[in-house]
């Protein structure tokens, strides 16, 4: 595990499209996914995000298989932005080792606690609240012309937070 460096930017960007087209094909089209990438995203509210403070990523001889990102919230919450594993390495540990470095990033931050947002859909969901997080909001995204139903799950850092 290692924090992501420029050159690495594209490679992760691949990753996380490559992810998707595999994780979600029983959700989405491969043209809705196409077009999620290549569209405009989704406006964030400037309120929340605090500042973004790492990028990390998995390697196996030598080859980026994971990536994830955490930012740091105007409510005290750290917010794991993006935490992607390539399908065929999935069950080696890794996204457990991407979630271990952001959630002690967080501690480290400050952070009250660690929320993150899924698809409901998403057999990630399942990985999440298996390491504690708890479902404290419902909402949707938009890919293409479907509006897909998400859960914020979050775990708590701080003892009574």
């Amino acid at each position: 595990m290692r924090i992501l460096e420029p050159e690495h930017f594209e490679g992760a960007r691949a990753l996380v499209r490559r992810t998707w087209r595999v994780s979600y094909a029983h959700l989405f089209t491969p043209e809705e996914i196409a077009a999620f990438f290549e569209g405009p995203r989704p406006p964030r509210d400037p309120a929340l995000v605090f500042w973004s403070v790492a990028r990390w990523g998995a390697f196996l001889d030598g080859e980026l298989v994971g990536s994830s990102s955490l930012e740091m919230r105007a409510d005290g919450n750290a917010e794991l932005r993006t935490l992607y594993v390539d399908p065929d390495v999935h069950g080696r540990g890794i996204g457990r080792a991407l979630w271990d470095t952001a959630v002690d990033r967080a501690r480290v931050e400050g952070a009250d606690g660690f929320v993150v947002r899924v698809l409901e859909r998403a057999e990630a969901l399942g990985f999440y609240r298996h390491l504690g997080a708890e479902e404290i909001t419902r909402g949707t995204l938009r890919v293409g012309a479907r509006v897909a139903p998400t859960i914020t799950l979050r775990l708590g850092l701080r003892p009574g937070v």
